[in-house]
C-alpha cells in the first residue's frame, strides 16, 4: 500500500488503513433507520397470496418457520435488515418490499448506496456488543452510532457483484446436494422396498429385493464391541491410534478423528459398519474408511465372505429408526449385541449387492463431491470479504 492511496481512520477500538476514496460514517447518517414493530392479526398470513415477505429474524427463509407474509408493506426494496434479538447483528439484504418484526431493525438506504454491499460488509466486518442488562439485544440507537467504512457507488456495486455470484453459486450447490440426498432416499427406499407415508420420493433402480429370502444376521456378521478408553490415555496427538468416541465423529460417510490413544483396546477396519449402541445417538451408523480404535458407545459389524460391505453399511442404514425405538427401553438408551445380530436381512447374489453397494456408494460420492466444493465456496467468499471489504484488494470498475 503506498500512502498517497490509503490513509488511516479510528472505526471502534481500531486504527485501520483504509482507501483514500472510502468513507467513513456511522450508519444513522448514511441510513434511515426503524425499529420493526409487530402488525395486526388480520394483516398477517402464513402463505404468499400476493402479499409481502414478514420476516421474524434477519435469517429467516421461507423454510425456517420464523417468515410470514403481510397485506401491507413499510420498508421499500433495497433495504437491509439486522437481527436485533438471537443471532445478534446478522445483516440480511431484501430484494422486495417488505415489513419488519420487532426483532429487527431496518436500514433503508439512498439510491447512492448499494444495501447488498453494507449488508457484507457488516457481516463480515461489524461487531455489535448488546445490551448486558436482560435478555441480549440490539436496539435501533445501537445500530445508529456504529461506524462503517465503505466506497464509491460503483465500487459498492462491482463488490457487492462479486460476492453476490460466490452466493448464487453455494446456493446452487447446496440445491444440488439437496436434490442428490432425495435421491439417495428414494433409491434405498425403491431397492429395500420400504414403506413411505405421504408423498413418496421413489426412484426405479431397476434392482428389486422382493423375491430376496431374509436371513438372521449373526449368520454373516462378527460383532466388534467397543471399549471405554481412560481420560488420561486420550489426547489430541495425531501421532497416536485414531480414536472414535461415538456418533458426533460421523461424517456423512465414514468419520473424522479429534481425538487420538496410545492404549487402543478395540478396533474398527476399513469397510466395517458402525453402529452407535449408547447414549441419545442409539441406531446412527456410518461406513468405516479406516483403521481406528472405538469406545463403548460403538460396535462394528464385519461382514463374512456372503455380505458385501457396503451393501451391509446401507441396508443398517433403514434400520436406524427401528434400533432407536429398541433402545428406549431403560433410563441410558441401549443396544445390545443380540439386538443388532437378531435382524434378518435379504442375501441376494453378490452381484446384485456389489450392484447395490456400487450404486448407493456412487450418489453418496456425488454428495461428497459437492459438500467439497460448497466448502471451498464459502472458503473463497470468506476471503474476498477480507480483501474486498476492506480495500485491501481494490476492483477494476470499468
Amino acid at each position: 500500500m503506498s500512502k498517497g492511496e490509503y490513509k488511516d481512520v479510528q472505526i471502534g477500538p481500531k486504527t485501520t488503513s483504509i482507501p483514500e476514496s472510502w468513507e467513513v460514517k456511522p450508519l444513522e447518517e448514511i441510513f434511515d433507520l426503524y425499529a420493526g414493530g409487530d402488525i395486526e392479526d388480520s394483516q398477517y398470513s402464513e402463505t404468499k397470496d400476493e402479499a409481502h415477505p414478514y420476516p421474524i429474524y434477519a435469517n429467516s427463509t421461507e423454510d425456517s418457520g420464523l417468515y410470514g407474509y403481510c397485506s401491507d408493506f413499510q420498508y421499500p426494496e433495497g433495504s437491509v435488515t439486522i437481527t436485533g434479538r438471537g443471532d445478534l447483528g446478522h445483516a440480511v439484504y431484501r430484494n422486495n418490499k417488505f415489513n419488519a418484526a420487532v426483532r429487527l431493525v431496518v436500514l433503508s438506504p439512498s439510491e447512492d448506496l448499494d444495501g447488498r454491499f453494507f449488508a457484507y460488509y457488516i457481516n463480515g466486518n461489524v461487531y455489535f456488543p448488546p445490551e448486558s442488562t436482560g435478555v441480549p439485544q440490539l436496539t435501533r440507537p445501537q445500530v445508529a452510532k456504529t461506524k462503517v467504512c465503505f466506497p464509491p457507488l460503483p465500487e459498492q456495486r462491482r463488490i457487492a457483484d462479486i460476492l453476490s455470484t460466490v452466493d448464487e453459486q453455494i446456493q446452487q450447490t447446496d440445491k444440488i446436494i439437496k436434490e442428490t440426498k432425495e435421491l439417495k432416499r428414494g433409491l434405498i427406499q425403491d431397492i429395500f422396498d420400504l414403506e413411505t407415508t405421504g408423498e413418496s420420493s421413489r426412484n426405479t433402480s431397476g434392482i428389486s429385493l422382493e423375491e430376496v429370502p431374509e436371513k438372521s444376521l449373526s449368520n454373516h456378521v462378527s460383532v466388534i464391541s467397543g471399549v471405554h478408553v481412560k481420560s488420561d490415555k486420550v489426547s489430541d496427538d495425531s501421532t497416536k491410534t485414531p480414536y472414535l468416541t461415538g456418533p458426533d465423529d460421523f461424517d456423512e460417510f465414514g468419520f473424522s478423528v479429534t481425538k487420538f490413544t496410545d492404549d487402543p483396546p478395540k478396533f474398527c477396519e476399513p469397510g466395517d459398519t458402525l453402529v452407535t449402541v449408547k447414549g441419545s445417538g442409539c441406531g446412527k451408523t456410518t461406513f468405516a474408511n479406516k483403521r481406528a480404535s472405538i469406545s463403548r458407545q460403538l460396535k462394528a459389524l464385519r461382514a463374512d465372505g456372503s455380505l458385501e460391505d457396503y451393501y451391509l453399511y446401507y441396508w443398517m442404514q433403514t434400520k436406524q429408526e427401528l434400533l432407536s425405538i429398541l433402545a428406549q427401553g431403560t433410563s441410558i438408551p441401549g443396544l445390545s449385541t443380540s439386538d443388532l445380530t437378531t435382524l434378518r436381512i435379504p442375501v441376494p447374489s453378490m452381484e446384485t449387492q456389489a450392484q447395490i453397494g456400487n450404486l448407493l456408494s456412487n450418489v453418496d460420492e456425488k454428495i461428497r463431491q459437492e459438500t467439497r466444493h460448497k466448502e471451498g465456496l464459502q472458503e473463497l467468499k470468506h476471503g474476498l470479504m477480507q480483501d474486498l471489504l476492506t480495500g485491501k484488494v481494490r476492483v477494476n470498475i470499468d
